[in-house]
């Protein structure tokens, strides 16, 4: 312990004296330090203080510190102020002292520089000389892993050297740059100190605030020139090592270890696999040596044993298994570096050079020789299953070992009355078994860490095979392909090889020829395809004969059944591929042929054969057969979809005019755009590496066969003859109709852009957007047609139900007027009552919402398939984003420095892709404001035990926060942060809460009314005497409809802040009260049981509470009797009003019991005379006093008002709001 402690002082004592003498040598070297500052035009009054030391500078900045602070005329900003200097002097000579070290360090490197390159060009030397270090495979196998995993780590040390001076070499020009650009601004920092000191130095008395700013002046001076010095020095170390090609020789070295290394981490590994399977081979043989010896000796112990060697065998199994995974790691890592310098050299030459020509082959090149990362990712999802698997069997192992015995508490517990061989044998036994157990468990964990690294890499290598592909896909395609620009006459002659080609008959010989002898050399296969595709052609006739006959089967306006209809569609299919399978049976000949001479996968269009300057149009062939070939299938297919009596016609009813408009465009479309397409094909030059003189025919092919499309999609969009039209008759929308020339046009224009862009020299791009775009039409295409097959199942089922529903209503009536002719001889004189079913389902509501459910979800898949389209093309669109030359305005953004930690203000380009984005967001939230709450509701809401209000309150709420994210985030993209419009959003708040009050009222009034909730979607209310039902609720008033079906618009503040009154709030039972007079004389108690039994049987009325029948009293000419009697909602009140009205009506009269009517008698008095005269003429003049019952006298005026003599008639009127029971 103590020669420990001596150390321990020992060394404490060393590090003591390097700090002193390294502060006495910074002191020394600085006794000089304000004389740098100096310059020669100040003062002698500065001269006193040029060779003070940075202690006696920290010293007098104390003094005149303490001095202001004692001064009583010093203010507290003065006070402040020499604080702060006193620390910017500190900071000051701090940084100098870190520049004069760094500046000696340099120095000293610059020094040793030709000594460091004649050594490394020495070991260089050596290096190329020496043999490969030989490997000692008698060693035990846990000591060749340990050398075997040092090499490793000098591997990866090396490998990380290159890397870093890889990318010092590659920085070296921008490094001295930028040292130069420091340097120069340091010069003109050095030169506004110096002017200033030179501006005060003939200044007297100066206070020891002014002393001290000098002093901060002189120090900042001299930081600044050791500064310079520095950078001075780094720039020499740059010269002297380019003199003597240091970094050559340093890369150079470098390189040849890391070569060396590696072949021998190579070696070695492959010996140490070696050893290791023959050691996992040994332990079996001697597990089963060692079973046999253990039975003969101690047969206890064979369970043991056997144990052991089950170990050794799954242990000698796991051996190649682990040799796999370490040889696939080695693979998969030098194919990741092997890729991320692919990605470095790449993206450096492009940043040097710039988007040119040839590095628009050069990405076209990578771009294609990017290796497919399924198989990457398939691996990653079967090696997670792997990893679980042997992270169990680690688990299980380590619970074997921690249940091991001591082999001598063993013997002594289980063996005790063994003998000395017997207890040997078994320790020996046991010790074999527990190392086997450690090694076993060793071999796991290394395999399961090799698959944990192996899986990393993967993860790594897709990441940036993703990464390459991104950076490709966001430049390719805004670089010209073909090198000359805009096609020309001069192009087409030098391409004259091609030209010749097309019109001479030996070319297309000689593609006769050549499809002749593939057929000649597989005649099984030829005969074969042959046999099949003659048998189709057969069968297509019979199958339109089919489609015809279909037709008149679902012809009549009564036929529900849809198999047809998927019949149709089968057939329909089956037609349209019999001539494409021809095309693709001669593609797939000539392609076995290609791979017995092993030329190609030709089947994948993907590995299509690119024909170069030396080689023969026929070589693409398969690729134009199978390209003609789904082109054929397209046109083919779409012509039998629109044909007479096909689906268009007779299952789905679209418009006839378009149907034929649609037919007529495809046969010349046939005619033309086919021939064009396989010159197309045939003419295709390499896309990789494309030559002007190769691809100027192929070029004129495209854009023929691009016009021809553009003239086809304008025929058939055509606003006034078009499919325009079935969308118009399926749908009537003015939008659409307003919009039909935009959408023509712009759909007719995609082909003619990508015309264009092919005249122009973007070949490469138009023929990647055209397979986009082509992806994109099929995709529609079978949207569009399962849509249609859908709302055919769905108008099917609609028409099937209706069907049966009649036939219900029929077989009911026939039902009924059987059973009424029935009773007729047995009637008893009492009506029966009626009781209604319930409320059928609304047939046509409930396809409405299957629509709405169906649209919805094409509309997901829609943009969901559109998205996996267009993906790997959306990267290209980030160059408007990156670019200085689409940027629109600018913006500040408030970033986070990670360095600092505090938050800093950067200056943010708003680009046009910003703003295309921006558009983009706004008409997504538009879309999901009017889809998503809908969806909501149908998928989600409906499923839930909500009442309706319920559901309106959430999908209200929910179209609400959809256009606020919309709004935030479209805001964010286009540089309008909250941060930035935050003044103005308070200025218009503050101006708007007066201008604008009553809205903002109405506004929060309804968003209270759909959280409170004192009326909801579909509640009966009364407000300023108006009723009716309560339709919408939207953000500033609230629609209530009227039993005349009328809208009254009601502000949502008078809700809240007015009187209301909700019939259906919480409790939708309701009282009718209905009025009786029966005549004097009747039999009230008779009266009274009729009525409440007629109520009581009512199916609409409530048993709890009860109906209740009162005679109320005595009238004038009536005895009142009423009935009150409860219903569970306001669905069916009139009716039910009605029908107890003609029930106790039909009773009454069948019981003889009369219902009084008003009587008054009317005495005259006195009339005119003239009306005498004239009533004597007429032999009408009354006698006087003659009493006249029953009626009203037309002689005289009555004395009340007509609605006085209503009043006091007897009537059946309801005690509730009038207005209800409109």
């Amino acid at each position: 312990m103590s020669l420990f402690f001596r150390e321990i002082i020992r060394k404490q004592i060393q590090h003591s004296l390097l700090m002193l003498v390294f502060i006495i040598s910074s002191l020394g070297a600085s006794d000089s330090l304000l004389a740098q500052s100096a310059p020669e035009s100040v003062g002698e009054k500065t001269e006193a203080v040029e060779k003070q030391t940075p202690a006696d500078v920290l010293s007098q900045v104390d003094e005149l510190v303490s001095q202001i602070n004692s001064d009583p005329e010093s203010n507290d900003a003065a006070k402040t102020r020499s604080e702060e200097l006193k620390k910017l002097i500190q900071e000051s000579l701090e940084v100098w002292r870190q520049e004069w070290e760094l500046a000696g360090q340099l120095r000293q490197e610059i020094k040793t520089i030709p000594t460091e390159t004649q050594k490394m060009s020495a070991e260089i030397e050596r290096l190329r000389k020496e043999p490969s270090q030989p490997w000692n495979s008698a060693k035990p196998v846990n000591e060749l892993e340990q050398e075997l995993e040092a090499l490793k780590v000098k591997q990866q040390s090396l490998q990380d050297e290159s890397t870093t001076l890889a990318q010092l070499v590659d920085q070296q020009t921008m490094r001295r740059q930028e040292l130069q650009q420091r340097l120069d601004k340091l010069v003109a920092e050095e030169t506004s100190v110096v002017n200033t000191l030179q501006a005060n130095q003939d200044k007297a008395n100066l206070t020891s605030l002014e002393k001290l700013q000098r002093l901060y002046n002189q120090t900042l001076r001299v930081k600044i020139n050791q500064q310079r010095k520095t950078l001075e020095a780094e720039l020499q170390r740059l010269d002297a090592r380019q003199a003597v090609n240091w970094n050559q020789i340093k890369t150079e070295l470098i390189e040849l270890q890391l070569v060396k290394t590696q072949e021998q981490v190579k070696v070695f590994t492959e010996e140490f696999q070696k050893a290791r399977q023959r050691e996992a081979a040994r332990a079996v043989k001697e597990a089963e040596a060692q079973n046999q010896e253990v039975i003969r000796s101690v047969p206890e112990l064979k369970i043991l044993v056997d144990q052991y060697q089950q170990w050794a065998r799954e242990n000698q199994d796991l051996a190649p298994l682990l040799t796999q995974v370490e040889n696939d790691l080695i693979q998969h890592q030098t194919n990741l570096s092997e890729l991320k310098q692919q990605y470095e050299r790449v993206t450096a030459l492009v940043d040097q050079v710039g988007h040119t020509g040839p590095i628009g082959t050069m990405l076209r090149k990578f771009r294609s020789e990017l290796a497919d990362i399924d198989d990457n990712l398939e691996n990653l999802s079967k090696r997670s299953e792997t990893l679980a698997n042997v992270q169990l069997k680690i688990f299980e192992l380590e619970g074997e070992q921690s249940q091991q015995f001591q082999p001598d508490l063993f013997v002594q517990t289980y063996m005790p009355n063994a003998t000395d061989q017997e207890q040997e044998v078994a320790l020996k036994a046991i010790g074999k078994q527990r190392e086997m157990l450690k090694t076993l468990r060793h071999n796991y964990v290394q395999y399961n860490r090799t698959l944990y690294e192996l899986n990393k890499t993967d993860k790594n290598y897709v990441l940036k095979n993703r990464e390459f592909a991104s950076y490709i896909n966001e430049r390719v395609l805004w670089i010209r392909s073909s090198p000359s620009g805009m096609l020309t006459i001069s192009q087409l002659k030098e391409d004259d090889e091609a030209f010749q080609w097309v019109y001479s008959l030996n070319g297309w010989k000689k593609v006769w020829t050549q499809s002749a002898k593939q057929i000649r050399q597989a005649p099984l296969q030829s005969v074969a395809l042959i046999l099949l595709w003659s048998i189709l052609l057969i069968l297509g006739t019979r199958w339109r004969r089919d489609l015809n006959a279909i037709s008149k089967q679902v012809a009549p306006s009564a036929f529900y059944k849809f198999y047809p209809t998927v019949k149709a569609t089968i057939l329909t299919l089956l037609i349209a591929i019999v001539w494409p399978l021809f095309f693709w049976g001669w593609a797939w000949l000539l392609g076995e042929q290609a791979d017995r001479e092993e030329i190609s996968s030709a089947l994948i269009p993907a590995l299509q054969q690119l024909q170069t300057s030396n080689q023969d149009p026929t070589l693409n062939l398969i690729p134009t057969l199978l390209q003609v070939g789904y082109w054929f299938f397209t046109l083919e297919f779409m012509r039998l979809l629109f044909r007479s009596r096909g689906l268009a016609d007779s299952h789905f009813q679209w418009n006839f005019a378009s149907m034929l408009t649609v037919r007529r465009n495809m046969r010349w479309l046939m005619l033309v755009s086919v021939p064009l397409l396989v010159l197309c094909g045939l003419l295709q030059g390499d896309a990789i590496d494309p030559q002007p003189e190769l691809d100027a025919w192929e070029r004129v092919a495209y854009i023929l066969f691009w016009l021809t499309l553009t003239v086809f999609l304008f025929n058939i969009f055509h606003p006034a003859s078009g499919l325009f039209q079935t969308v118009i008759d399926y749908k009537q929308n003015a939008w659409m109709d307003r919009l039909r020339w935009p959408i023509c046009l712009i759909l007719a224009s995609i082909p003619l852009v990508l015309a264009m862009l092919s005249f122009l020299g973007y070949h490469y791009t138009a023929l990647q957007l055209s397979g986009y775009l082509s992806m994109t039409a099929w995709f529609l295409i079978v949207l569009f047609l399962v849509r249609a097959l859908l709302h055919r199942w769905i108008m099917l089922g609609y028409r099937r139900l209706s069907i049966l529903r009649s036939q219900q209503k029929r077989e009911q009536k026939e039902a009924e007027r059987l059973a009424q002719e029935q009773a007729e001889g047995t009637s008893t004189g009492e009506s029966p009552i009626k009781i209604e079913e319930d409320r059928p389902i609304d047939l046509r509501f409930s396809s409405h919402q299957i629509r709405r459910l169906l649209n919805a979800t094409l509309w997901t898949v829609a943009l969901s398939g559109l998205w996996l389209i267009w993906a790997d093309l959306i990267p290209a669109f980030s160059m408007l984003d990156g670019s200085e030359r689409f940027a629109v305005w600018d913006t500040t953004k408030q970033v986070t420095d990670p360095e600092t930690g505090n938050t800093v203000e950067v200056i943010e380009q708003i680009t046009i892709f910003d703003l295309i984005l921006g558009l983009a967001i706004a008409v997504l939230t538009v879309a999901a404001t009017r889809n998503i709450p809908g969806l909501l509701e149908m998928t989600v809401l409906e499923q839930l035990p909500i009442d309706a209000s319920v559901r309106y309150a959430i999908t209200t709420i929910a179209r609400y926060i959809c256009i606020l994210i919309g709004v935030i985030i479209g805001f964010q993209v286009i540089g309008l942060a909250w941060s930035q419009v935050q003044w103005m959003a308070t200025a218009l708040t503050f101006g708007l809460a007066f201008g604008l009050q009553e809205i903002f009222a109405n506004f929060i009034s309804g968003i209270i009314l759909l959280f409170e909730r004192p009326i909801r979607v579909g509640d009966i209310v009364t407000i300023d005497n108006v009723s009716g039902v309560v339709s919408r609720i939207r953000m500033r008033a609230t629609t209530i409809t009227d039993w005349d079906r009328k809208e009254y618009v009601v502000p949502n503040k008078e809700f809240i802040t007015g009187r209301l009154l909700n019939w259906t709030l919480s409790d939708p039972v309701n009282r009718i009260v209905i009025n009786v007079g029966i005549a004097y004389g009747s039999n009230v108690e008779q009266a009274r049981e009729i009525i409440l039994r007629l109520a009581t049987d009512h199916p609409e009325t409530m048993e709890d509470p009860p109906p209740v029948v009162t005679f109320d009293g005595f009238g004038d000419s009536t005895l009142n009797l009423t009935l009150r009697t409860y219903l569970p909602n306001l669905e069916n009140r009139l009716l039910t009003i009605h029908q107890l009205h003609l029930q106790i009506n039909n009773e009454f009269n069948a019981a003889g019991i009369e219902i009084a009517f008003p009587q008054r008698d009317l005495h005259i008095r006195s009339m005119p005379a003239d009306f005498v005269k004239q009533a004597a003429s007429n032999g009408t003049v009354p006698e006087k006093n003659d009493h006249q019952g029953n009626g009203h006298s037309q002689t005289e005026p009555p004395t009340e008002p007509p609605e006085a003599l209503t009043s006091k008639t007897t009537t059946s009127n309801p005690s509730i709001d009038p207005g209800l029971d409109e």
